[in-house]
């Protein structure tokens, strides 16, 4: 696993190397601006958005990968 690059937009939408993991509702429509972007381990990403208090982007992920990152921390599991 490595290191990805994560951009969180104004409108909730969350890309992890450029591609879009939250669902649809998020799509850009026009220009949306950045509003943090930032690296972390692949296996991180969702706490890590957890962590920075981007809990409505969190809540819109659709992403298998991430839905299961998702639904540990939901569970309080922090080991991931």
């Amino acid at each position: 696993m490595a290191n990805v690059h994560v951009e969180v937009l104004e409108n909730s939408a969350v890309y992890v190397n450029d591609v879009r993991i939250t669902d649809r509702s998020t799509k850009p429509w026009g220009g949306i601006n950045i509003v943090e972007d930032f690296d972390c381990h692949e296996s991180q990403v969702v706490m890590e958005l957890n962590r920075r208090g981007h809990r409505i982007s969190v809540n819109k992920i659709d992403t298998e990968e991430y839905m299961a990152q998702r639904a540990a921390i939901l569970n309080g599991d922090t080991s991931i």
